[in-house]
């Protein structure tokens, strides 16, 4: 009986089918993954985490696709007649994809042909036979009949027969598999007549040789991209002689039958035919998602550090984009984003004017901080800013992804009659302000948070990087006055055309007042409300729970809840009853959504700790062996590149990162992170140069 898909999500997850079974029901009635988590601990359990849910959800999905490809391979054998019983429960006792082609592999159209023109030659009985590993003689000719067929066709085709048999035997494959995982080395070398100049680039994989086992996620990247750009050449190198062992050790039962050497070569020919090619595509394929598996995983931490970056709030910003031959451009936004004034000032010609216009810009608007893109002239431009002014912060904000967003349709919907170069301004400034909000309207490829994103698979990646963008999202609410249709469109339960209409009818209606007025907004039906409705936050409104995450559906607990909380009257044994009564992971997200209510705002961005002191300003200043200042920019898992106030970023190698051995640099270094390091080497010819933390 074929795997049903309880089985088939516990085998990949390792979960409670209980568990499985909870999601996939709330799953299959359109709830979202942060509704389910938020919403639902009660029905999935208290130990199911985020990534849990999404790993039953992405499995539900690949059981589909196990499923429809199990009844083509089955459509496929019942065509041709090869279904039998034995082949059947093996299909059947597939727990995954690979587990399935591997025994359907052999007797793919293309693997079958030898086999099928052997049967069709009526020899098919005779590697039976054979198989069987009979002492006794057996008269091939007596079982052919007259068919004309030499004893070296015959041997041929009994040959091809055995060795396409054998290649389904599960322990045989079984065995192999673990063999290879365990034992294969993949070797590189360069190609002769390629590009040596380009090549230069992949120069430590000239002659490289490395377990797959032990193969780093950056390591293989680099050489597929080595591969596919024509420099690089790969094979696997296996001990063939210990694998044919293996199957004979499996399969040889009786050494001294009639036909030994007969089966021997059926043995040899279905590693070479059958098992050596599909085992190493096999490792190949494994290798390359283990290591875009980890690359995204990469991309997603460093995605949700940059998203979840802490924000500088309500305040009056100016933002300047610098550069040299075009000026530099800025613009003043308020509070909650909107632009006040726009312009262009050029300071390395005509310092005084320059000067002037952003003095009388700073004083008419207010402005609180200034926004000072880090890309081309960005030294030269805050030295410029800080000859005349002394008592507004200043910060370097990573402009990338700025310009791409100057582009999108978004930013000509919002700014139709502004130069492109002025929107970048509004989106350095933007993302100090709110970054999520911000960052939400740039694609993700564009904002440099990871290595070899063209290398990885493209599809899970995206996948990937937008429900890391989603769990932002949701992981705090929006407030449903303020977010653009671009932020609104990654809520639970909302969608493109749901957010649009929701920034329609606020700009018709004025402010929401309260959750109830969504229900009057075109599109936006019950499912709709049910899953976006708790983390759509009104500030100020009609009732107080809608500035919270706290659910519609739980409001008459909430209130009681908060009264019980004001009048300080809210002890175990009320906890206790309301638990029993209503669920504990229900309750603790209330409590906790009204503590955080409660709590005195008493924040302040704390400027320190995004900014650092410069002690070099061009690449030609750094020393071996100085100390120097800068910020995490990026982060890979083998080391991390800083900003340390110039042009060229620094790296620290993971090795380089403490004295201890790391395995995980994301628990010891973390995006946008200060840090004082030590420069270890500088290579002047490719303008590199690499640091470390640890004390030399």
């Amino acid at each position: 009986m074929k795997i049903d898909y309880l089985n088939f999500i516990h085998q990949a997850t390792k979960l409670a089918e209980k568990n499985i079974s909870a999601v996939c029901e709330l799953l299959n009635a359109g709830a979202t993954v942060p509704f389910i988590v938020r919403y639902r601990r009660d029905k999935i359990g208290a130990n199911l985490t985020e990534k849990d849910v999404v790993a039953i959800r992405d499995n539900l999905t690949n059981f589909e696709t196990f499923t429809k490809r199990y009844q083509a391979i089955i459509d496929s054998l019942e065509k041709r007649d090869l279904l039998d019983k034995n082949l059947l429960n093996k299909l059947n006792e597939c727990t995954n994809i690979n587990d399935l082609e591997a025994v359907y592999f052999p007797f793919k159209e293309s693997r079958q042909n030898r086999m099928a023109k052997a049967i069709a030659l009526g020899l098919e009985p005779i590697a039976n036979e054979i198989m069987a590993q009979k002492d006794q003689f057996i008269d091939f000719f007596a079982i052919l009949g007259h068919r004309g067929l030499s004893i070296d066709e015959i041997n041929s085709g009994v040959t091809d027969i055995i060795a396409a048999k054998l290649a389904s035997n599960n322990e045989v494959i079984e065995e192999l598999r673990n063999y290879y995982e365990k034992t294969a080395i993949l070797e590189c070398q360069v190609k002769k007549n390629c590009d040596e100049k380009k090549a230069q680039l992949y120069k430590n994989y000239f002659d490289f040789s490395k377990k797959f086992y032990h193969l780093s996620s950056h390591q293989y990247l680099a050489i597929s991209r080595g591969v596919n750009e024509k420099l690089l050449r790969i094979k696997t190198v296996i001990d063939t002689e210990r694998c044919i062992k293996i199957i004979r050790r499996i399969t040889v039962e009786n050494h001294r039958a009639y036909y030994t050497k007969l089966f021997l070569a059926g043995i040899d020919e279905c590693f070479k035919r059958y098992v050596k090619p599909m085992l190493e595509r096999e490792l190949i394929n494994t290798t390359k998602e283990r290591a875009d598996l980890t690359a995204i995983e990469v991309f997603t931490t460093n995605l949700q550090q940059l998203l979840l970056t802490t924000p500088l709030g309500e305040k009056t910003v100016l933002a300047l984009d610098p550069g040299f031959t075009n000026g530099v451009k800025f613009a003043i936004i308020n509070e909650v984003g909107k632009l006040l004034y726009s312009g262009k000032i050029f300071p390395f010609k005509d310092a005084t004017k320059s000067t002037n216009i952003i003095k009388d810009s700073l004083e008419k608007y207010s402005v609180k901080v200034i926004a000072l893109g880090n890309g081309t002239a960005s030294n030269e431009t805050m030295n410029f800013l800080k000859s005349f002014i002394k008592d507004i912060p200043i910060i370097v904000v990573d402009e990338c992804g700025a310009s791409i967003y100057s582009v999108t349709e978004c930013a000509v919907e919002e700014f139709p009659e502004l130069d492109s170069t002025l929107r970048s301004a509004v989106s350095i400034g933007r993302r100090l302000q709110n970054p999520l909000a911000e960052l939400v309207k740039i694609p993700v490829e564009s904002l440099g948070v990871g290595q070899y994103q063209h290398d990885v698979n493209n599809k899970l990646l995206k996948k990937s990087l937008d429900d890391e963008v989603i769990h932002c999202v949701n992981k705090h609410g929006v407030n449903l006055n303020l977010a653009s249709k671009e932020l609104l469109q990654y809520v639970s339960g909302l969608n493109a055309t749901t957010a649009k209409n929701i920034v329609s009818y606020r700009e018709q209606h004025g402010h929401f007042k309260n959750r109830e007025q969504l229900k009057k907004i075109t599109r936006f039906g019950a499912k709709s409300f049910e899953q976006s409705s708790g983390f759509l936050k009104i500030l100020n409104g009609n009732n107080l729970l809608d500035a919270t995450c706290i659910h519609p559906e739980s409001y008459s607990i909430a209130q009681q809840i908060y009264q019980l909380m004001v009048d300080e009257k809210l002890d175990k044994d009320c906890l206790r009853n309301f638990k029993n009564t209503y669920g504990a992971q229900t309750v603790d997200n209330i409590t906790n959504e009204l503590k955080l209510y409660l709590k005195e705002d008493d924040y302040e961005f704390d400027y320190s700790k995004i900014t650092f002191e410069k002690t070099v300003h061009s690449f030609s200043e750094l020393i071996v062996g100085d100390k120097i200042s800068g910020k995490v920019v990026n982060i890979t898992n083998f080391g991390a590149f800083i900003d340390v106030g110039i042009h060229e970023n620094g790296f620290i190698h993971i090795s380089n990162i403490a004295d201890e051995f790391i395995e995980n640099i994301n628990d010891y270094l973390k995006l946008n992170q200060l840090i004082e390091a030590t420069i270890i080497e500088i290579d002047k010819e490719k303008n590199k140069f690499a640091l470390s933390l640890k004390k030399i």
